[in-house]
């Protein structure tokens, strides 16, 4: 992780910042990172672990196989890969949510030592989409998480920086668990599409598919992100 900067060009100034976020703000959000991290990490892990064919087989039973150009056998070989890494990239993501959550508490504690014995405010824009990041987690609503996150972010950056920077950086810290699952389940298609003879097909739908969703996902995250802290900017 990269070791993060105190900010040494707002130290002193006023704003709509006012006062900065305390520390125990930081061990909540690390601590948060690190269950969500850890109960992803579990549920995916048991998942894995119970997938059975048998029961996948007649969980498919209602599914109209001819309309998609395979036999049930076929469709269940293909989607026995794909949910596996499915449940994988959940793992993965997962842990990389509580490694994440600890660096993060490690690295603001080291910042603010830093802060403390300069003079100088602890806040850095990457902190801010952090916290950003963290408050959209709690959102249930997709679109509106996104606007409150970045305004979050927005609301905390200093008025010399970019508000909007920091909104999209929150749209896109808060994007990396997805991206890992995301990518798990492309290469789960592609994987499951080669063992029915279908790998053309695998890479059409898991490579060039996932490779439009991600895009998409990334555009939308961090302009809705970058829409939240300009607004912010701006309304507070």
């Amino acid at each position: 992780m990269t070791a993060e900067r105190s900010n040494t060009t707002d130290a002193g100034r006023t704003g709509h910042t006012g006062t900065e976020v305390p520390g125990i703000v930081d061990w909540v959000v690390g601590l948060f990172a690190a269950l969500v991290g850890a109960g992803m990490a579990v549920g995916g892990g048991v998942a894995y672990w119970v997938l059975d064919r048998g029961e996948l087989e007649s969980g498919l039973t209602d599914v109209p196989v001819l309309d998609l150009g395979l036999t049930r056998g076929e469709l269940v070989t293909a989607a026995l890969p794909a949910l596996e890494w499915l449940f994988i990239g959940i793992v993965a993501s997962g842990l990389v949510l509580v490694a994440g959550g600890v660096g993060f508490v490690l690295s603001r504690r080291r910042t603010r030592r830093r802060a403390t014995q300069a003079g100088e405010t602890p806040g850095t824009v990457w902190a801010h989409a952090v916290y950003g990041a963290a408050t959209a987690a709690l959102v249930p609503v997709a679109p509106l998480s996104g606007l409150v996150g970045g305004g979050v972010a927005g609301y905390l950056e200093p008025p010399a920086r970019s508000s909007s920077r920091a909104g999209a950086l929150a749209g896109l810290v808060g994007l990396i668990p997805a991206i890992g699952i995301l990518a798990a389940g492309a290469v789960g298609v592609v994987v499951g599409a080669s063992a029915v003879g279908e790998l053309n097909a695998g890479l059409l739908i898991g490579g060039l598919g996932g490779g439009a969703l991600l895009a998409v996902l990334v555009a939308l995250s961090a302009g809705l992100g970058a829409l939240g802290g300009a607004l912010a900017d701006r309304l507070v």
